[in-house]
């Protein structure tokens, strides 16, 4: 979870600026997407690990997450996310995305 975090901060800043954003609405920006970008991750953990995972929610918060890192330009990352939504099932959910949510 920290890593993808991190990731995501090193690039977001510079992605916005590129698209010609203020250098003020994008901290703001990077810190309300970095806010809610944690929130998911923590919410998908709390699911997967309470072993009460609707595999509904699961995607769900997959997909909310991978906007989140696309919009923060993190697509190397949102690709993966992208890929684990199609493969995940009843049977693998924690182990698919259990490297997003350490």
């Amino acid at each position: 979870m920290k890593q993808i975090i991190e990731r995501t901060m090193n690039v977001a800043y510079d992605y916005l600026l590129h698209f010609g954003f203020e250098e003020d609405k994008v901290k703001s920006t990077v810190s309300k997407g970095i806010k809610e970008l944690e929130s998911n991750l923590q919410k998908l953990k709390e699911l997967v690990y309470t072993n009460s995972s609707d595999i509904e929610e699961v995607d769900y918060l997959l997909h909310s997450i991978k906007g989140i890192l696309f919009q923060l330009g993190n697509s190397e990352d949102g690709k993966k996310v992208d890929e684990v939504r199609d493969e995940i099932d009843m049977t693998n959910v924690k182990s698919k995305i259990e490297h997003f949510i350490k």
